[in-house]
């Protein structure tokens, strides 16, 4: 009795540690930011072992009664394997989708050799085994530094550099061979495999949300889960000419002009904080929180919007800044910005989207008769998303009554009927979109609603989201008894086992110093105690 007590208590202590030990990391997920690769060292690094995904191997195999410590490792390129929207691919039929685009060898496994090793000594007689991706390959001969002979899956075949990988299609293999230095004696041999796939194009089966780049066998797998923002996250914002605009709550004699009509229905969804730099002039010295915003234009240089003369005569063109009160509805004049220099206007508030992260602005690229406005966009940090790396810029034609069309003046927008390309610039590569006729998605993840209609009526509307959006991106290696039919995850215990305290641990269970125990799904301490001490 008294030995059956100090064995359930060993065992107790057994279970607990094999527990444990079974909780360790075997998947990395990490929120992406557009336009970023997936290897890149902010996020999962370019190299990941045992160290970032437990089910990697990291031991010993024994070659000729010679023990060699070896490990796996998933490489990936951090200047590839792009989180890619439509404009950063500057492909129209991505619209608002985020795509994971690759290109060929950007993602490769290897076998490592971290002892020095001679691999030409191997022989039929005597192999050196290597389980590589849920494969044994019983190697019996190295032909040249870029080609082995292994028996795999009870036949003999020989492997050369690019050729394709085990069981792979022979014509159009995704996974290909990276062999070198298989002739030399020490740790320099490559002995792996990369992608001999490309996607870049919705043509290329390109990953997407929901779907997965798995290796061989599912050994590794590269999942884009989700985006960690949906529809139901996103607010809408309208920017739009409106020539017959009544100011006149402010100014009782602009009844009806021309303005730029800035309008979200999100609640508060705008925030004008008062205007301090030396070329604006301020009519409120509190931030206000708005749904409405008008911007006027007077006509003339060193105007402002009530026909008076700025404060200083110095050929600046000032545009008003109006807003409508949410207190008492009433419409109110906020103060005026020079339209030739960079001057924030108003910016967004909606949720974790606030004025540091999106703001619209004036340009020094402004003139009497055209306006570049700017909705400048920046991540919380110049590592999610730097300044000027997403920033949209809209083009409007002015005339003595005020804003008239959305378009150069110069271009095609010469009147309201004619659209214009350039009405809207995604300035990182000099993108015109103003004649797109598909939504577009930019990196902080702001929908760009169809320009092409919307342009029509002299309109932009945007759909921007409560935060930054991400892709959600998780590797995870799969469990030894999901990827190697030959070997079981499990610890086969027998009843006899039990009462001997002998447990079978095979290779596959014991991985690198990992136990595994699997206990039945539905059991806890006290039935197990319980079922030790029946026996």
């Amino acid at each position: 009795m008294y030995k059956k007590i100090i064995f359930v208590f060993q065992f107790i202590l057994l279970l607990l540690f094999s527990f444990t030990l079974v909780n360790a990391e075997n998947t990395l997920s990490k929120d992406i930011p557009f336009g970023q690769s997936i290897g890149s060292s902010e996020y999962f690094g370019s190299v990941l072992d045992n160290s970032d995904l437990e089910e990697l191997w990291n031991g010993e195999i024994t070659f000729q009664s010679i023990d060699y410590s070896t490990h796996e490792e998933l490489n990936l390129d951090s200047s590839d394997l792009l989180i890619s929207t439509s404009l950063s691919s500057q492909d129209d039929d991505y619209e608002t989708n985020i795509y994971l685009e690759t290109n060929r060898n950007s993602i490769s496994f290897y076998y490592v050799f971290d002892d020095s090793i001679d691999l030409t000594s191997t022989t039929s007689v005597d192999p050196i085994t290597i389980e590589f991706l849920g494969s044994t390959f019983e190697i019996v001969s190295i032909d040249s530094a870029t080609e082995f002979t292994a028996i795999v899956g009870g036949s003999e075949e020989t492997f050369g550099d690019g050729d394709p990988y085990y069981a792979e299609d022979s014509s159009n293999p995704n996974w290909v061979w990276d062999l070198d230095n298989l002739d030399v004696s020490g740790t320099s041999q490559i002995f792996g495999i990369e992608n001999d796939f490309v996607y870049s194009s919705l043509m290329d089966s390109t990953i997407t949300d929901g779907n997965c780049l798995s290796l061989p066998k599912d050994y590794v797998s590269i999942c884009f889960d989700d985006l960690t923002l949906q529809e139901s996250d996103y607010g809408s914002y309208r920017f739009e000419v409106d020539t017959a605009t009544d100011l006149s709550d402010v100014i009782p004699s602009l009844t009806s002009v021309h303005t730029l009509y800035i309008l979200t229905p999100v609640y508060e969804g705008m925030t004008l904080s008062p205007y301090t730099a030396s070329e604006t002039i301020a009519s409120s010295s509190s931030a206000v929180d708005v749904n409405e915003v008008w911007l006027y234009y007077p006509g003339m240089t060193d105007t402002l919007s009530d026909g008076s003369a700025a404060p200083t005569s110095t050929g600046v063109v000032w545009l008003g800044v109006f807003y409508r009160d949410p207190a008492d509805y009433l419409i109110k004049e906020f103060g005026h910005v020079a339209m030739n220099a960079e001057n924030e206007i108003v910016g967004i508030n909606y949720e974790g989207t606030d004025a540091t992260n999106v703001f619209f602005s004036t340009t020094i690229s402004s003139s009497s008769s055209e306006l570049t406005l700017r909705l400048d966009v920046e991540g919380d940090s110049i590592t999610e998303l730097a300044d000027e790396e997403d920033d949209l810029d809209f083009v409007y034609g002015l005339s003595t009554s005020g804003f008239d069309y959305l378009g150069e003046f110069s271009g095609d927008g010469t009147t309201s009927s004619v659209l214009d390309s350039s009405a809207i610039t995604w300035r990182n590569s000099a993108l015109e979109l103003g004649t797109k006729d598909e939504n577009h998605r930019s990196l902080y993840g702001i929908i760009i609603n169809n320009p092409r209609s919307n342009e029509v009526d002299e309109r932009i509307s945007l759909s921007i989201p409560e935060d930054q959006v991400f892709a959600t991106i998780t590797i995870s290696a799969c469990l030894c008894n999901e990827c190697d039919e030959e070997e079981s995850s499990e610890i086969s215990m027998t009843k006899e086992q039990i009462k001997s305290s002998e447990i079978s641990i095979t290779k596959g269970q014991f991985n690198s110093n990992k136990k595994l125990f699997k206990a039945p799904e539905n059991w806890g301490l006290r039935e197990i105690i319980s079922w030790l001490f029946f026996f």
